[in-house]
């Protein structure tokens, strides 16, 4: 059972961040390493995120956002997508995620500070 309407897949770093951390861990999201080119690893990220969609359709746990990206970008293009999102052949319901920011702020958090750009998303519109 869950008590919060969706869930992330978040690079694992995200486990440690004061607060955000504590929140992604309540919102029962599923932490990835993404630094680790170790092919058991990999396949268990694989496995985790099938395991959680079908629990998802079966209402057992909540619907994961996934970012196929594993990114967020400056919006100028789009990123090669990851396979890991997709490996399981399940049903999924695109979204588009658009920031609205004034002048030449970016929402990539290469670009801007960590909690700039957790607010940004935060504010963010989501489209269907």
């Amino acid at each position: 059972m869950y008590f919060f309407g969706s869930a992330f897949v978040a690079k694992s770093s995200v486990r440690g961040w004061p607060g955000i951390g504590k929140v992604a861990e309540l919102i029962q999201c599923i932490f990835i390493d993404r630094v680790t080119s170790d092919r058991s690893t990999l396949t268990e990220a694989v496995k985790k995120i099938t395991d959680r969609q079908l629990e998802a359709e079966q209402g057992l746990f909540p619907p994961l956002i996934i970012y196929p990206e594993g990114a967020t970008t400056n919006g100028k293009s789009i990123l090669k997508f990851k396979r890991g999102a997709f490996a399981a052949l399940r049903p999924v319901q695109p979204i588009v995620m658009q920031y609205w920011t004034a002048g030449s702020v970016s929402a990539a958090q290469d670009i801007i500070g960590t909690l700039n750009h957790i607010l940004l998303i935060g504010m963010c519109g989501f489209t269907t």
